[in-house]
């Protein structure tokens, strides 16, 4: 009996199952005898259940939605009515590009499934990056719905006075400030992949 116990560890695992679980859930893409689960892409999927981590990227994706709500205050007017719907396309636009993101975390978590320190790390750098980037997000897609409109003259956005774009120089800062959030949150997105990258050819 002493015999079968040597080299477990005081859980009963061995030192080689204890490791692959330190270093994430991802299984061996090579290993044949897993079953073998593909995507619509065709691509094999190495993570089907839902980690901890995800689950709060994607809570947090939630609630970056709710801070691009068109408003707190329900309208009691047709006036208010009327003034609330004409934010409704640059809303649509701005969720529209956080799902962008979020698909893509959810792809690569459905792919990879790790759950590991630097998929915490670079989740966490997505996570903080899309709650700063909502308020940019916003005011940029309620100008341009409002440049559109002021161009059209249909109500498909705010007044473009109404934003306080004194001239080209804050339209300039309104894109730079866009534009960094849009490149950090890219970033994380890449580095998530190339973090996989690295385990898939550790365990090939």
């Amino acid at each position: 009996m002493a015999a079968t116990s040597v080299g477990l560890g005081e859980s009963g695992q061995l030192p080689e199952e204890r490791l692959r679980r330190r270093r994430g859930r991802l299984r061996p893409m090579n290993d044949p005898t897993q079953p073998t689960h593909r995507d619509s892409d065709d691509f094999r999927v190495g993570g089907r259940e839902m980690t901890r981590i995800e689950t709060f990227t994607d809570a947090a994706f939630a609630f970056a939605l709710t801070l691009l709500v068109i408003s707190l205050d329900p309208p009691t007017t047709m006036q208010s009515l009327s003034d609330t719907l004409v934010h409704v396309p640059g809303f649509l636009l701005g969720a529209t590009l956080l799902m962008v993101f979020w698909n893509a975390h959810r792809r690569w978590s459905r792919r990879f499934g790790l759950d590991d320190s630097a998929t915490t790390l670079l989740s966490c750098l997505l996570v903080f990056t899309v709650l700063l980037f909502v308020y940019p997000l916003r005011y940029m897609t309620s100008a341009l719905s409002g440049f559109i409109a002021s161009l059209t003259g249909l109500p498909v956005g705010p007044d473009i006075h109404s934003l306080g774009l004194a001239g080209q120089e804050d339209v300039n800062r309104m894109f730079v400030i866009y534009g960094v959030g849009f490149m950090a949150m890219s970033v994380s997105i890449v580095l998530l992949n190339v973090h996989a990258g690295g385990a898939v050819r550790a365990w090939a």
